[in-house]
């Protein structure tokens, strides 16, 4: 008997003790789901939180505190992540296609289109409710004043501390100023006003109305479409703002592959979204330009020239590329084929590293010795004739319509030769207060011509500097204070750039007609530019790159232009 109750204890102790582990290990596997389940909701939040980030800057500035205290960089870090950058750009729109500041999942809202007979089912763009939110994006606060970065996303000085949401929906107002809404994004806005117009009864057409009153219906239908889809333009002026010049630093046009050298020359396609950048590591190099991605389409080396000058001729068909070599090279991109002009017949020169090409595409012409100025045609690469001015030579510029070229150097005097009569002087004019041009730029619609001075003077004129001899300039911009290297109008010539390679960040955009610097130029008010060796405008002007000293071609975009 003692030992059958002996054996019952043990075996009831036993199974206590299995008991007990088996409620320990439902203990420890509800603590572990839980803790599962709380970091993936911490995962949510922060994902959600920093995806916006990388589409709008390209990185998680949340982890990049101690790179932007210590390099201060302003919008855009120079020293960022290149490839991280691209990937998260990327997928920018499929990542915003999720959040809607406006308060609607646009990705869910289409699935409705399909039943568009029911007006009702169908929300506003503005009224609509989010298909899903996340409670816990409230509980992230973030502070904007703590960053260089997202310094900028504030509206005022004054603002620090926003919760998730509202950190969202700044990051994605940020995302469609520099890049603009999706197209399908927009069309959705389409389809929702004239859903809108319907219900309220102006496009309707009844049964029984009369064959007038339908055709008057359809014509309000046609002009609320198109007020639709052209708001946008409409709602901006065709004038330039004073003082204060709208614009975005983007991605930098060559940063798919920067150059290792100094950046001499860069030139926007005058058909394509393409541009290219050139200097002294002898390579050309062409990019797809969107502001986004900005991808390299193509490199061509060239081991024998350090390129000074390179330009799109032949409407964009050629790459003329010269340096300080007797020889020049002819890139064409329709076969890729490179071609050496070993040298101008009957001319002395050794070096052609001053290039202009004139806007007819008749004629390439370079800078020689003693006041020459050396006129190549463009079809043959043979020399046609030269002009000889008084003085050195140091800068060209042309009329648009390209019969007529100005030429400037060290005398201080301007030269206007007719290329279609003989090549001859027809007019010259002394530049007020120079005493040696450095550089010339037209306007595309003739009615400015601006000179730059050794002393980093640039007087502007108006068109009656051509037939007046000693004309009295606009205005005397005395912004910089080295010589002006080179100057360049926007095409529609209510802008001038004008640069020095001499100082740091001597680059200004001058506002026309008021002929009055930009005061928030250069963007951000910091020193970001470096030294500047070429610039170029689109051929629209909505964007502006800036090749400096480091080898970056940075991107601008101008958001008064709506067009590349």
């Amino acid at each position: 008997m003692l030992r059958q109750k002996r054996r019952e204890a043990k075996g009831a102790s036993k199974f206590t003790t299995a008991e007990n582990k088996k409620i320990e290990k439902r203990k420890y596997a509800d603590a572990g789901s839980r803790r599962k389940k709380s970091r993936r909701v911490a995962a949510h939040v922060k994902q959600s939180s920093t995806t916006l980030e990388e589409a709008v800057f390209g990185f998680n500035s949340l982890s990049d505190t101690v790179l932007d205290e210590a390099e201060g960089e302003a919008v855009l870090d120079d020293n960022a992540d290149n490839e991280s950058t691209e990937l998260s750009v990327v997928g920018a729109e499929n990542t915003l296609s999720f959040v809607d500041d406006r308060g609607g999942d646009v990705g869910l809202v289409e699935e409705s289109d399909a039943s568009e007979e029911d007006s009702d089912a169908v929300p506003s763009a503005h009224q609509s409710g989010a298909a899903w939110e996340d409670e816990d994006d409230h509980q992230v606060s973030v502070n904007l004043a703590a960053q260089q970065r997202t310094r900028k996303l504030r509206d005022t000085a004054k603002e620090t501390v926003v919760d998730g949401v509202k950190y969202a929906q700044k990051l994605q107002g940020q995302f469609e100023r520099v890049h603009g809404k999706p197209i399908w994004y927009q069309e959705h806005e389409e389809k929702i006003v004239k859903r809108n117009t319907k219900r309220k009864g102006i496009s309707s057409v009844a049964a029984e109305d009369s064959d007038s009153s339908a055709e008057s219906d359809g014509d309000s239908d046609s002009d609320s479409e198109v007020t639709a889809t052209s708001s946008k333009m409409l709602a901006r002026s065709r004038q330039l703002p004073l003082e204060v010049l709208d614009c975005t630093r983007v991605r930098d046009a060559n940063t798919a592959a920067l150059s290792k050298s100094a950046v001499q020359a860069v030139g926007f396609h005058p058909t394509a979204t393409a541009m290219f950048t050139a200097g002294l590591d002898k390579t050309l190099r062409l990019f797809q330009v969107d502001g986004k991605v900005n991808s390299l389409l193509q490199s061509v080396f060239f081991p024998d020239l350090p390129i000074n000058s390179a330009m799109f001729t032949k409407q964009g068909a050629e790459i003329a590329l010269s340096g300080r070599r007797k020889f020049f090279y002819i890139y064409d991109l329709q076969t890729g084929r490179v071609r050496k002009i070993h040298e101008v017949q009957g001319r002395k020169e050794k070096s052609f590293e001053h290039m202009y090409a004139s806007p007819d595409d008749k004629y390439l012409v370079f800078t020689g010795l003693d006041g020459d100025v050396v006129l190549v045609s463009n079809q043959t690469k043979h020399s046609v004739g030269h002009v000889k001015m008084n003085g050195s030579a140091r800068a060209v510029s042309f009329l648009n319509d390209g019969t007529r070229m100005l030429t400037a150097g060290g005398e201080g005097k301007v030269y206007v030769w007719d290329l279609r009569h003989q090549k001859r002087c027809v007019h010259a004019f002394v530049d007020e207060g120079a005493v040696s041009c450095t550089s010339l730029a037209v306007a595309a619609n003739n009615a400015y011509v601006a000179v730059g001075q050794d002393t980093g003077v640039v007087n502007i004129y108006d068109d009656t500097c051509l037939t007046t001899g000693t004309p009295v300039p606009r205005k005397a911009v005395m912004n910089l204070t080295t010589g002006i290297h080179r100057m360049e109008f926007h095409p529609d010539a209510q802008m001038l750039a004008i640069g020095s390679r001499v100082k740091k960040d001597a680059f200004r955009l001058v506002h026309l007609p008021s002929c009055t610097v930009f005061k928030n130029w250069p963007a951000g008010g910091r020193s970001t530019l470096g030294y500047v060796n070429s610039f170029a405008f689109s051929p629209s002007g909505g964007y502006l790159t800036v090749g400096n000293d480091k080898g970056k071609a940075m991107l601008y975009r101008l958001n008064h232009y709506t067009q590349f």
